[in-house]
Parts: structure tokens; C-alpha cells; sequence
């Protein structure tokens, strides 16, 4: 949303009075208005340096911050859903496949929409 609202003052507005929002794979700063609204289990945990040492876990905002640097590399068709209204945190969801018909019958109805 950032690429078609360069106003910072105008995306704070958007951003504040949306209803709902699905994001899926993109930039972590187009998504930035997420991350307090990103599911955390409190049981992520920290990369091991020593690998005796004690296994640490992330605080829930480290872990926010990772799950918004992830949605750089989110797989397809996965995103996140935030019926804003309803709940203070996102909904992971994958959405389900489309199936395509042949690709003569595909190029026919796009034919039909261009004629």
C-alpha cells in the first residue's frame, strides 16, 4: 500500500480506520501495521549459540518482529487475516487452490471478456 500512498500522514489514517486486512507475501514495511496484531506462542525459540548451553525463547515482541521479517518469504497462497473489529491478533489462513480448466477453454472465456 505504501507504493500507491506515499503520504506517511495518509497511511497512518488508512491504516487506523481499516476493518479488516489480508496480507499476504511482501515487504515487512507494507505490513508494519501488523505486527502487534501477529499470533505469537511465546514458545519460539532463540538460535543456540553454545549448543550445551540453556534453550532460551524469544520475548513475544522478538518473536513479532521475526513473523514480520517472514512475511518477506511467506509460501503462496498463505497470508494473514485481521478482522480488526473482531480480534486483537491476525489469523494465519491458506487460501485454497484455483483450478484452472484447459488452456483452450482458459483462452476462450478471456477472449469473451475482451470481445
Amino acid at each position: 500500500m505504501s507504493t500507491a500512498v506515499q503520504d506517511a500522514r495518509m497511511l497512518k489514517v488508512l491504516y487506523t480506520n481499516i476493518r479488516w486486512s489480508f496480507s499476504m507475501r511482501g515487504e515487512p514495511g507494507d505490513c508494519a501495521f501488523l505486527k502487534s496484531a501477529l499470533p505469537v506462542t511465546g514458545r519460539r525459540p532463540r538460535p543456540r549459540t553454545d549448543p550445551f548451553g540453556e534453550r532460551t525463547f524469544c520475548t513475544p515482541a522478538e518473536e513479532r518482529g521475526l513473523l514480520l521479517d517472514e512475511i518477506a518469504n511467506l509460501p503462496d497462497r498463505i497470508g494473514y487475516l485481521w478482522l480488526k473489529t473482531h480480534t486483537a491478533e491476525a489469523i494465519s489462513i491458506r487460501t485454497p487452490d484455483l483450478a484452472l480448466p484447459p488452456a483452450r477453454d482458459l483462452e476462450a472465456a478471456i477472449f469473451a471478456l475482451t470481445d
